[in-house]
């Protein structure tokens, strides 16, 4: 497999959601800063989104949180990825701003939901 077809096949991974390390290990055990070399090489930058669960730890939230906050409409992820039954969510790569929070607490609140 050439360079090129190696580049390629990591894209289509990155895509999926695997993460750069995740590639690395499917490409002989590479670093992840091997790959994102890589990526630099042919020139794609990475993108600023992260999954659900990253967007929960940055911004100091359980994950139960943030999907409610997307059912309430209080957020709204910025790409889907769907495959067969499987739905990935990928969102901007910043911090939930703490007045979501509170405005979610106030939602839950007015029916009668539990609280965090």
């Amino acid at each position: 497999m050439g360079a090129e077809e190696r580049y390629e096949e990591m894209v289509k991974l990155r895509e999926g959601g695997l993460t750069l390390r995740e590639i690395g290990e499917r490409f002989g055990g590479i670093s992840r800063q091997r790959v994102d070399q890589i990526f630099k090489k042919f020139g794609r930058v990475e993108s600023s989104l992260i999954p659900t669960e990253r967007l929960a730890r940055i911004s100091k939230m359980t994950l139960d949180m943030v999907k409610d906050m997307e059912e309430f409409g209080l957020i709204k992820p910025a790409r889907e990825v769907k495959f067969e039954r499987a739905v990935w969510k990928y969102w901007e790569n910043k911090p939930i701003d703490p007045g979501i929070l509170k405005e979610l607490i106030r939602l839950k609140e007015q029916k009668k939901i539990e609280k965090y």
